[in-house]
Protein backbone atom coordinates (compact mmCIF):
# COMPACT_ATOMS: atom_id res chain seq x y z
CA UNK A 1 0.00 0.00 0.00
CA UNK A 2 1.18 3.28 -1.09
CA UNK A 3 2.34 5.49 2.08
CA UNK A 4 1.98 1.91 4.37
CA UNK A 5 5.23 3.14 6.49
CA UNK A 6 4.46 6.60 6.95
CA UNK A 7 5.59 8.25 10.24
CA UNK A 8 2.34 8.03 11.24
CA UNK A 9 2.32 4.17 11.22
CA UNK A 10 5.85 3.98 12.65
CA UNK A 11 4.65 5.43 15.64
CA UNK A 12 2.41 2.49 15.61
CA UNK A 13 4.79 -0.32 15.33
CA UNK A 14 5.87 -0.38 19.18
CA UNK A 15 2.40 0.30 20.39
CA UNK A 16 0.71 -2.90 18.42
CA UNK A 17 2.12 -6.55 17.11
CA UNK A 18 -0.43 -5.77 14.60
CA UNK A 19 2.66 -4.39 12.27
CA UNK A 20 4.92 -7.63 11.63
CA UNK A 21 8.40 -7.15 10.75
CA UNK A 22 8.11 -9.79 7.54
CA UNK A 23 10.90 -10.31 5.83
CA UNK A 24 14.17 -8.58 5.37
CA UNK A 25 16.29 -7.91 1.95
CA UNK A 26 20.05 -8.06 3.51
CA UNK A 27 20.90 -6.20 0.36
CA UNK A 28 18.44 -3.01 0.55
CA UNK A 29 18.51 -3.09 4.04
CA UNK A 30 14.55 -2.85 3.76
CA UNK A 31 12.31 -4.78 5.96
CA UNK A 32 9.07 -5.77 4.78
CA UNK A 33 6.02 -4.58 7.26
CA UNK A 34 2.50 -7.01 7.50
CA UNK A 35 -0.38 -5.70 9.03
CA UNK A 36 -2.07 -8.65 10.86
CA UNK A 37 -4.64 -8.86 13.58
CA UNK A 38 -5.01 -10.76 16.27
CA UNK A 39 -6.92 -12.97 15.21
CA UNK A 40 -4.73 -13.92 12.30
CA UNK A 41 -1.47 -14.20 14.81
CA UNK A 42 -4.23 -16.74 16.61
CA UNK A 43 -5.75 -19.06 13.29
CA UNK A 44 -1.65 -18.77 11.27
CA UNK A 45 0.01 -21.72 11.44
CA UNK A 46 3.48 -20.07 9.81
CA UNK A 47 4.10 -16.28 9.89
CA UNK A 48 5.73 -16.98 6.58
CA UNK A 49 4.85 -16.54 2.96
CA UNK A 50 1.97 -18.14 3.30
CA UNK A 51 -0.17 -15.81 5.01
CA UNK A 52 0.75 -13.25 2.49
CA UNK A 53 -2.77 -12.35 -0.06
CA UNK A 54 -3.95 -9.38 -1.96
CA UNK A 55 -6.10 -8.62 1.53
CA UNK A 56 -2.93 -8.01 3.46
CA UNK A 57 -1.39 -4.98 3.96
CA UNK A 58 1.78 -4.53 3.49
CA UNK A 59 4.93 -2.21 3.13
CA UNK A 60 8.67 -1.27 3.38
CA UNK A 61 10.58 0.64 5.96
CA UNK A 62 14.80 0.50 6.80
CA UNK A 63 15.72 -1.23 9.46
CA UNK A 64 17.08 1.31 11.26
CA UNK A 65 14.26 3.04 10.84
CA UNK A 66 12.21 0.76 12.95
CA UNK A 67 14.90 0.43 15.70
CA UNK A 68 14.34 3.57 16.08
CA UNK A 69 10.66 3.49 17.02
CA UNK A 70 11.39 0.49 19.81
CA UNK A 71 12.23 3.09 22.92
CA UNK A 72 9.91 1.25 24.60
CA UNK A 73 11.21 -2.17 26.94
CA UNK A 74 8.80 -5.30 26.62
CA UNK A 75 9.07 -8.40 28.82
CA UNK A 76 11.96 -11.30 27.17
CA UNK A 77 9.88 -13.98 24.74
CA UNK A 78 9.66 -17.29 25.87
CA UNK A 79 10.94 -19.87 22.97
CA UNK A 80 10.05 -23.10 21.11
CA UNK A 81 13.01 -24.68 19.63
CA UNK A 82 12.71 -27.79 18.04
CA UNK A 83 14.30 -30.67 15.45
CA UNK A 84 11.35 -30.48 12.74
CA UNK A 85 8.25 -32.70 12.78
CA UNK A 86 7.63 -32.86 16.58
CA UNK A 87 4.51 -31.22 17.56
CA UNK A 88 5.68 -27.90 18.32
CA UNK A 89 2.81 -26.32 16.42
CA UNK A 90 0.53 -28.49 18.27
CA UNK A 91 1.88 -27.40 21.95
CA UNK A 92 2.37 -23.60 20.22
CA UNK A 93 -1.40 -23.54 19.47
CA UNK A 94 -2.19 -25.12 23.08
CA UNK A 95 -0.64 -22.74 24.73
CA UNK A 96 -1.13 -19.82 22.51
CA UNK A 97 -4.96 -20.18 24.37
CA UNK A 98 -3.85 -19.10 27.27
CA UNK A 99 -5.05 -15.55 27.81
CA UNK A 100 -1.54 -14.93 29.35
CA UNK A 101 0.47 -15.63 25.87
CA UNK A 102 0.72 -13.95 22.49
CA UNK A 103 2.02 -16.85 20.29
CA UNK A 104 3.52 -16.37 17.05
CA UNK A 105 4.21 -19.51 14.76
CA UNK A 106 8.09 -19.87 12.68
CA UNK A 107 8.06 -15.67 12.24
CA UNK A 108 10.37 -15.46 9.03
CA UNK A 109 12.72 -12.67 9.97
CA UNK A 110 14.29 -15.16 12.23
CA UNK A 111 14.92 -17.37 9.64
CA UNK A 112 16.71 -14.36 7.64
CA UNK A 113 18.65 -13.87 10.46
CA UNK A 114 19.74 -17.39 10.71
CA UNK A 115 20.91 -17.37 7.24
CA UNK A 116 22.85 -14.44 7.83
CA UNK A 117 24.39 -15.92 11.15
CA UNK A 118 25.72 -18.59 8.95
CA UNK A 119 28.34 -16.17 7.78
CA UNK A 120 28.85 -14.01 10.80
CA UNK A 121 32.21 -13.57 11.88
CA UNK A 122 33.56 -14.37 8.39
CA UNK A 123 34.75 -12.07 5.46
CA UNK A 124 32.13 -12.43 3.27
CA UNK A 125 29.23 -11.63 5.42
CA UNK A 126 27.60 -8.38 4.91
CA UNK A 127 27.43 -7.10 8.66
CA UNK A 128 29.87 -7.11 10.99
CA UNK A 129 29.14 -9.36 14.24
CA UNK A 130 28.73 -6.46 15.92
CA UNK A 131 25.88 -5.23 13.64
CA UNK A 132 24.61 -8.69 13.78
CA UNK A 133 24.58 -8.91 17.51
CA UNK A 134 22.49 -5.76 17.94
CA UNK A 135 19.67 -6.53 15.19
CA UNK A 136 19.27 -10.16 16.70
CA UNK A 137 18.68 -8.41 19.79
CA UNK A 138 16.09 -5.59 18.04
CA UNK A 139 14.17 -8.46 15.89
CA UNK A 140 13.29 -10.41 19.18
CA UNK A 141 12.74 -6.93 20.87
CA UNK A 142 10.20 -6.21 17.73
CA UNK A 143 8.52 -10.08 18.21
CA UNK A 144 8.17 -9.19 21.73
CA UNK A 145 5.22 -6.81 21.57
CA UNK A 146 1.97 -8.13 23.19
CA UNK A 147 -1.68 -7.13 23.20
CA UNK A 148 -1.65 -6.55 26.39
CA UNK A 149 1.12 -5.77 29.17
CA UNK A 150 -0.34 -9.04 30.81
CA UNK A 151 0.92 -11.17 28.33
CA UNK A 152 3.94 -12.93 27.24
CA UNK A 153 5.22 -13.70 23.53
CA UNK A 154 5.73 -17.02 22.62
CA UNK A 155 7.61 -17.15 19.51
CA UNK A 156 8.26 -20.94 18.10
CA UNK A 157 10.99 -20.72 15.93
CA UNK A 158 11.60 -22.97 12.35
CA UNK A 159 14.08 -25.58 13.45
CA UNK A 160 16.78 -23.62 10.95
CA UNK A 161 16.69 -21.18 13.30
CA UNK A 162 18.29 -23.60 15.84
CA UNK A 163 21.70 -22.73 13.84
CA UNK A 164 21.36 -19.19 15.96
CA UNK A 165 19.64 -20.50 19.20
CA UNK A 166 22.82 -19.39 21.38
CA UNK A 167 22.87 -16.06 19.68
CA UNK A 168 18.70 -15.64 20.71
CA UNK A 169 19.27 -16.94 24.45
CA UNK A 170 20.27 -13.90 25.69
CA UNK A 171 18.16 -12.07 24.74
CA UNK A 172 15.00 -14.38 25.36
CA UNK A 173 13.07 -15.60 28.72
CA UNK A 174 11.82 -19.73 29.37
CA UNK A 175 12.98 -22.14 26.52
CA UNK A 176 11.58 -25.57 25.86
CA UNK A 177 13.52 -27.95 23.53
CA UNK A 178 11.03 -30.19 21.38
CA UNK A 179 12.41 -33.27 20.10
CA UNK A 180 11.32 -36.95 19.63
CA UNK A 181 13.61 -39.86 19.69
CA UNK A 182 14.95 -41.35 16.52
CA UNK A 183 13.67 -44.37 15.43
CA UNK A 184 10.36 -42.08 16.22
CA UNK A 185 11.56 -39.31 14.05
CA UNK A 186 13.01 -41.71 11.09
CA UNK A 187 9.44 -43.13 11.08
CA UNK A 188 7.48 -40.47 11.32
CA UNK A 189 9.86 -38.05 8.15
CA UNK A 190 8.47 -41.71 6.03
CA UNK A 191 5.13 -41.74 6.94
CA UNK A 192 4.41 -38.35 5.02
CA UNK A 193 5.05 -37.18 0.98
CA UNK A 194 5.57 -33.65 2.12
CA UNK A 195 8.12 -34.56 5.19
CA UNK A 196 10.05 -36.96 2.29
CA UNK A 197 10.07 -33.60 0.49
CA UNK A 198 11.30 -31.46 2.83
CA UNK A 199 13.83 -33.71 3.56
CA UNK A 200 15.38 -34.08 0.09
CA UNK A 201 15.57 -29.95 0.45
CA UNK A 202 16.91 -29.74 3.56
CA UNK A 203 19.12 -32.63 3.74
CA UNK A 204 22.19 -31.30 2.37
CA UNK A 205 22.33 -27.72 4.37
CA UNK A 206 21.48 -30.38 7.38
CA UNK A 207 24.91 -32.38 6.58
CA UNK A 208 26.87 -29.09 6.29
CA UNK A 209 25.13 -28.07 9.57
CA UNK A 210 26.42 -31.44 11.21
CA UNK A 211 29.68 -30.85 9.65
CA UNK A 212 30.07 -27.69 11.53
CA UNK A 213 28.82 -29.00 14.81
CA UNK A 214 31.09 -32.19 14.92
CA UNK A 215 34.30 -30.16 12.99
CA UNK A 216 34.79 -32.89 10.83
CA UNK A 217 33.98 -33.26 7.15
CA UNK A 218 33.40 -36.96 7.80
CA UNK A 219 30.14 -38.11 5.84
CA UNK A 220 28.94 -38.12 2.04
CA UNK A 221 25.17 -37.46 1.34
CA UNK A 222 25.17 -39.94 -1.93
CA UNK A 223 26.16 -42.39 0.47
CA UNK A 224 22.71 -42.29 2.44
CA UNK A 225 19.39 -43.49 1.66
CA UNK A 226 16.28 -41.90 2.64
CA UNK A 227 16.18 -43.40 5.93
CA UNK A 228 20.01 -42.54 6.79
CA UNK A 229 19.10 -38.91 5.43
CA UNK A 230 16.41 -38.89 8.13
CA UNK A 231 18.73 -40.08 10.45
CA UNK A 232 21.26 -37.66 9.84
CA UNK A 233 18.71 -35.09 9.91
CA UNK A 234 17.74 -35.84 13.29
CA UNK A 235 21.37 -35.87 14.92
CA UNK A 236 22.06 -32.28 12.74
CA UNK A 237 19.07 -31.12 14.45
CA UNK A 238 20.10 -32.33 18.33
CA UNK A 239 23.34 -31.28 17.70
CA UNK A 240 22.83 -27.70 17.04
CA UNK A 241 20.29 -27.48 20.10
CA UNK A 242 22.68 -29.21 22.60
CA UNK A 243 25.25 -26.94 21.27
CA UNK A 244 23.18 -23.41 21.68
CA UNK A 245 21.03 -24.55 24.69
CA UNK A 246 22.85 -27.62 26.72
CA UNK A 247 22.46 -31.14 26.88
CA UNK A 248 20.34 -30.85 30.43
CA UNK A 249 17.02 -29.01 31.81
CA UNK A 250 18.43 -25.74 33.91
CA UNK A 251 16.24 -22.86 34.63
CA UNK A 252 15.74 -21.38 31.47
CA UNK A 253 15.84 -24.47 29.41
CA UNK A 254 13.68 -27.84 29.10
CA UNK A 255 14.06 -30.26 26.82
CA UNK A 256 10.91 -31.93 25.94
CA UNK A 257 9.72 -35.51 24.34
CA UNK A 258 7.01 -35.06 22.33
CA UNK A 259 6.09 -38.61 22.98
CA UNK A 260 6.24 -38.34 26.51
CA UNK A 261 3.60 -35.13 25.89
CA UNK A 262 1.40 -37.37 23.75
CA UNK A 263 1.34 -40.30 26.62
CA UNK A 264 0.05 -37.50 28.95
CA UNK A 265 -1.19 -34.25 28.02
CA UNK A 266 -2.55 -32.67 30.32
CA UNK A 267 -0.06 -33.46 32.99
CA UNK A 268 2.67 -32.71 30.34
CA UNK A 269 1.10 -29.26 29.10
CA UNK A 270 0.48 -28.11 33.09
CA UNK A 271 4.03 -28.90 33.44
CA UNK A 272 5.20 -26.92 30.37
CA UNK A 273 3.08 -24.36 31.24
CA UNK A 274 4.12 -23.95 35.12
CA UNK A 275 7.80 -24.16 33.85
CA UNK A 276 7.23 -20.74 31.43
CA UNK A 277 5.24 -19.34 34.57
CA UNK A 278 1.85 -18.90 32.49
CA UNK A 279 -1.22 -18.57 35.04
CA UNK A 280 -3.80 -21.71 34.33
CA UNK A 281 -5.47 -24.45 35.89
CA UNK A 282 -6.62 -27.77 35.91
CA UNK A 283 -9.86 -26.83 34.55
CA UNK A 284 -8.26 -25.05 31.29
CA UNK A 285 -5.70 -27.39 30.66
CA UNK A 286 -8.00 -30.32 30.77
CA UNK A 287 -10.20 -28.00 28.43
CA UNK A 288 -7.68 -27.60 26.21
CA UNK A 289 -5.59 -31.20 25.71
CA UNK A 290 -9.89 -32.33 25.32
CA UNK A 291 -10.55 -30.09 22.53
CA UNK A 292 -10.69 -29.82 18.71
CA UNK A 293 -6.85 -28.26 18.66
CA UNK A 294 -5.83 -32.51 19.90
CA UNK A 295 -7.72 -33.70 17.04
CA UNK A 296 -6.54 -31.07 14.10
CA UNK A 297 -3.48 -31.55 12.15
CA UNK A 298 -1.89 -28.09 13.66
CA UNK A 299 -0.21 -27.60 10.43
CA UNK A 300 -3.59 -27.36 8.45
CA UNK A 301 -6.37 -27.35 10.86
CA UNK A 302 -9.19 -27.86 8.57
CA UNK A 303 -7.43 -31.35 8.56
CA UNK A 304 -8.05 -34.41 10.99
CA UNK A 305 -5.39 -35.93 12.86
CA UNK A 306 -5.51 -37.66 16.08
CA UNK A 307 -2.61 -39.10 18.31
CA UNK A 308 -4.48 -42.50 16.95
CA UNK A 309 -4.04 -41.65 13.67
CA UNK A 310 -0.55 -40.36 14.24
CA UNK A 311 0.18 -43.91 15.74
CA UNK A 312 -1.36 -45.49 12.91
CA UNK A 313 0.82 -44.09 10.06
CA UNK A 314 3.88 -44.59 12.01
CA UNK A 315 3.45 -47.91 12.76
CA UNK A 316 3.30 -48.73 9.18
CA UNK A 317 6.31 -46.74 7.99
CA UNK A 318 8.16 -48.65 10.35
CA UNK A 319 6.93 -52.09 9.01
CA UNK A 320 7.36 -50.54 5.29
CA UNK A 321 10.91 -49.35 5.84
CA UNK A 322 11.94 -51.68 8.58
CA UNK A 323 15.30 -52.91 6.81
CA UNK A 324 16.22 -49.06 5.75
CA UNK A 325 15.32 -47.66 9.51
CA UNK A 326 16.96 -50.31 11.32
CA UNK A 327 20.39 -49.45 9.26
CA UNK A 328 19.90 -46.08 9.72
CA UNK A 329 19.88 -46.55 13.62
CA UNK A 330 22.84 -48.58 13.19
CA UNK A 331 24.51 -45.64 11.22
CA UNK A 332 23.28 -43.41 14.61
CA UNK A 333 24.59 -45.64 16.64
CA UNK A 334 27.76 -45.84 15.01
CA UNK A 335 28.18 -41.92 14.76
CA UNK A 336 27.30 -41.63 18.70
CA UNK A 337 30.40 -44.56 19.62
CA UNK A 338 32.36 -41.90 17.32
CA UNK A 339 31.46 -38.20 18.59
CA UNK A 340 31.22 -37.24 21.88
CA UNK A 341 28.16 -34.57 20.69
CA UNK A 342 26.15 -37.35 19.06
CA UNK A 343 26.87 -39.58 21.57
CA UNK A 344 24.97 -36.87 24.30
CA UNK A 345 22.17 -36.40 21.59
CA UNK A 346 21.36 -40.04 21.59
CA UNK A 347 21.42 -40.04 25.56
CA UNK A 348 18.80 -37.59 25.32
CA UNK A 349 17.16 -39.73 22.66
CA UNK A 350 17.19 -42.49 24.62
CA UNK A 351 19.07 -44.64 22.58
CA UNK A 352 22.63 -44.84 23.50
Amino acid sequence: MKGFMKPQFLSRFAASPDLLPFVLDSITDNVMVVQLSKELYRSSSFLDQRIINPQIPRGNAQWDDLAETMSQAHQKPDFIFHIGHVGSTLISRLLGELECTHALREPLLLRGLAEIGETNGKAHCQWSPQKYTRRVEEAITWLSRTYAPSQTALIKASSFVSAIAADILPHSGQVIALYVPPERYIATIMAGDASRQELARLCAQRLVRLHNNFDADAFRLWDMDEAMRAAMSWVSEMTSLILALGDKDDDRVKWVNFDTFLNAPETELSAIAAFFGYKHDSAEIAGLVNGPIMRQYSKAPEHEYSADLRTQLLQQAKTQHADSIRAAMDWLRATGSNYQLAGKALEIGGTA
